[in-house]
Formats: structure tokens, C-alpha cells, sequence
């Protein structure tokens, strides 16, 4: 994923462990409000309630759970969150599937046991695993039409079906010629965009969009029902985005000008008929 590419620049960029921050232990209190931690906590919260579509809490909510959470539940979340955490780190690094470890703990005995994970099996279509995703991201919004030809391009697929959270997009089969014309001239991100606004039912919009696809691949007349989904998104690159910023700030500028232009002449006439009275 990108984040992880991301991640390893930046570490490739430090030449040792010593040149990070060092970590210092902090104890949680959430009746201080001078040291934000129930700010923190409620932010990192909602940022992963907002990955998964949760519902979200404010402050208030953040902090009354704080204060009800059972130690027990404590001490195990925490021993499997640094559990994950451990194995993140290797994945950051590069680990190989030897060095990498499943955990079994149960602290009521207490015992931990750990042992090598298997590869994931390849359970869809034979050839992908339930992890694969179809990561498809680009910098200005691709009608239907590209998106399904980049798959076949790239991933050798015949995609004859499109669903966004259970809501049909594109049935290859069963649209009318006109309608699925129609779609496939379509932008991607500004339909489901159109389409999160029209049904309540579904998710707020989010990035990047995920889509499920069902088809085959190219050549073979075996359809697949659960093929790996599509991670959408559009996202300018920071230079593109400096320049479209520098241009806007332009337009302002010229529109702040002429709007100042304007009422000067206004004035000027207003004056002018005043004088003639």
C-alpha cells in the first residue's frame, strides 16, 4: 500500500535509531484538559470510525467511555494492539514470512504462544487471496469506460458487473444499450459521489472508494462472483496541487479587483448624478 511505501522512504531517510525522537511513557488521565489527551483519543478514534464507517463521538462521549472501559479489557486490548504493532514494524521493514509471527495469548492462566503464519491461501478464483486488493489511483477523475479498460490492461480481467456497497452500478448484461453508454462516459468518483447524496442508505463518500467487481479473465468464459475489489481514488500530486492553488489564489485576486473596480465606478456615477441635481 502506499502508506507503507511512504513509511519506508522516510526510514530509508534516517540513518539510525538514534537520530528519531525517543518515546517516553505517558499515563492517561482524562480529567486534565490542559494535556489533550482525550483529544488525542478522540481523534485517532474517529479517524478509524471514519476508515470503517462508524458512527463518530464527540469529546464528551470520548471521555465518558474512557471512564468506563474495564481494566481487563485494558490490559488485553493493549497487549494485542503491541502485538500488531510488532508485526507491523516488520512488515514496514521488509520482514520475510519466516520472521513474521501469530500470537495466541490468554492472560487469565497467563500463557502466550507464538509460531510462523502460513501464506494466504489463494480462496478466490484460485489465483488471488482475500487480502488482494485492485488499487487504481489517479490524479483527475476516469469515467467507467477507462477504469474497465485499465483493469483489463493491468489485471487480465473482463469486468462484467460494478457494485458500490451493495447497490448495483454496471451489469454488462442486464443494462439497457443507451444506459450503460450512458455510464460508461460517466466519471467514477463524481457518480458515486452523485449516488451517496441521492440514497441515504448508503456510506458518506469516502477515499479511496471501494467498488466490488464481478467478471472474468480475459479470454475464459468462467465468471468469477468475489473477485478482489477496486480501491478508487483521486488525489492530485503535490505539485499539480501547488499550482492549482497558486491559480486559484490568481482568480481571487483578479475577481477581488474587478469587484473593487466596479463599485469605484458606481461610486463615481452616484456621485456624478448628485452633482447634476
Amino acid at each position: 500500500m502506499r502508506w507503507i511505501a511512504e513509511m519506508r522512504e522516510v526510514l530509508s531517510k534516517t540513518e539510525h535509531v538514534s537520530d528519531c525522537q525517543p518515546l517516553n511513557l505517558i499515563e492517561f488521565e482524562k480529567d486534565d484538559p490542559t494535556n489533550y489527551h482525550v483529544e488525542f483519543i478522540t481523534s485517532a478514534s474517529n479517524l478509524r470510525a471514519r476508515a470503517y464507517g462508524i458512527p463518530e463521538a464527540d469529546l464528551q462521549k470520548t471521555k465518558g467511555i474512557a471512564g468506563n472501559i474495564i481494566p481487563a479489557m485494558i490490559t488485553t486490548t493493549a497487549l494485542t494492539t503491541g502485538l500488531v504493532c510488532l508485526e507491523l514494524y516488520k512488515i514496514i521493514q521488509g520482514a520475510s514470512i519466516e520472521e513474521l509471527k501469530d500470537s495466541s495469548i490468554n492472560i487469565a492462566l497467563p500463557h502466550i504462544l507464538q509460531w510462523e503464519p502460513k501464506p494466504a491461501q489463494n480462496t478466490i478464483a484460485g489465483k488471488y487471496t482475500i487480502w488482494d486488493k485492485f488499487i487504481v489511483h489517479v490524479e483527475n477523475d476516469i469515467t467507467f469506460s477507462q477504469l474497465l479498460d485499465h483493469l483489463k490492461s493491468t489485471e487480465k480481467l473482463d469486468v462484467m458487473a460494478i457494485t458500490y456497497s451493495g447497490c448495483i452500478v454496471y451489469n454488462e448484461i442486464m443494462m439497457e444499450d443507451d444506459k450503460k453508454e450512458k455510464l460508461l462516459q460517466t466519471n467514477v468518483k463524481a457518480f458515486i459521489s452523485a449516488l451517496t447524496k441521492k440514497y441515504e442508505s448508503l456510506p458518506t463518500l469516502s477515499s479511496p472508494i471501494r467498488l466490488d467487481i464481478h467478471g472474468s479473465e480475459v479470454g475464459s468464459m468462467e465468471i468469477f462472483d468475489g473477485l478482489p475489489p477496486v480501491l478508487f481514488s483521486v488525489e492530485k500530486s503535490k505539485k499539480a496541487k501547488k499550482l492549482l492553488s497558486t491559480k486559484e489564489q490568481r482568480l481571487a485576486l483578479a475577481k477581488k479587483k474587478a469587484e473593487a473596480k466596479k463599485k469605484a465606478l458606481a461610486l463615481k456615477k452616484a456621485a456624478a448624478a448628485k452633482k447634476k441635481e
